[in-house]
């Protein structure tokens, strides 16, 4: 199991105007590129990569856009992988790049 920590950063504000950089508001596309990751190898016994969202957190009150949103990704590979191979596959930093996403932590040792 990999477990990512993801940061989104956007521009906070007040719900009543107009935010072009709304943090909540790029979970779909985040979430979809998440869902679309396919990886090689399948194992027999443990069947394809899995990838899921499993937490998510922002805000702390009504009527006002947060600045941040985060994330949790497991990733549960099979035997096919080690986590370095996995890490460099699939390089997360494409959604880094665009700066959608600022921060990523894994936990390398999680079960």
């Amino acid at each position: 199991l990999i477990v990512f920590d993801a940061k989104i950063k956007g521009k906070p504000g007040h719900a009543a105007h107009e935010n072009k950089d709304n943090a909540i508001e790029k979970l779909p596309e985040i979430i979809n590129w998440f869902n679309q990751l396919k990886f090689d190898r399948v194992s027999k016994l443990l069947g394809p990569v899995k990838t899921t969202v499993t937490q998510i957190n922002a805000g702390f009150q009504h009527n006002v856009i947060p600045s941040e949103v985060d994330i949790v990704v497991d990733v549960r590979i099979n035997e096919l992988y080690d986590i370095k191979m996995q890490i460099q596959q699939h390089k997360y930093d494409n959604l880094q790049k665009n700066k959608t996403i600022t921060k990523f932590k894994t936990c390398q040792s999680c079960n």
